[in-house]
């Protein structure tokens, strides 16, 4: 560590380069000092105080985006596991399908029914149909034969 030197000529201003004995001048270097030592630390911590200030504002982003993921998250949860009705999407899934699946079995039961309906109409139009032209067979069968007896009568 080097001592530091008083230089033994006076200035200009009729101070010397180092503490005066003097008490005025003494205090005017003492405030001088302690001005440019603050002064120095400012300048040295500003870039400290500047990060510390952006740090921070990092910091109260990050727990915003946070909370806005938790947030995010729990409603995700709600509609994929559906904790209020204690079933999840996959449970529900299923339940629709056999529902439908329940559904399709009804309308195919009605179809078949309709079916068989239609079939059980359509065979009684038949056997009426026969019956008819059995009967229309018999009655030209009998117009014939009046016809032939008139005629040869």
């Amino acid at each position: 560590m080097q001592k530091i030197r008083r230089p033994k000529e006076k200035g200009a201003d009729g101070f010397s380069g180092g503490l005066s004995q003097d008490f005025q001048s003494f205090d005017i270097l003492w405030f001088d000092l302690t001005t440019k030592t603050r002064a120095l630390v400012s300048e040295l911590c500003q870039p400290l105080v500047d990060k510390v200030h952006t740090h921070k504002d990092m910091l109260s982003q990050l727990i915003r985006q946070n909370e806005e993921n938790t947030t995010k998250v729990g409603e995700l949860e709600s509609v994929v596991y559906n904790k209020e009705e204690k079933l999840n999407v996959f449970e529900e899934i299923y339940e629709r399908i056999a529902k439908v699946e329940g559904d399709r079995k009804v309308v195919e039961q009605r179809l078949e029914t309709n079916d068989e309906m239609i079939l059980r109409t359509f065979e009684e139009h038949k056997f009426k149909h026969e019956s008819n032209e059995k009967q229309l067979k018999t009655m030209v069968s009998l117009y014939s034969e009046l016809l032939y007896i008139k005629c040869f009568s």
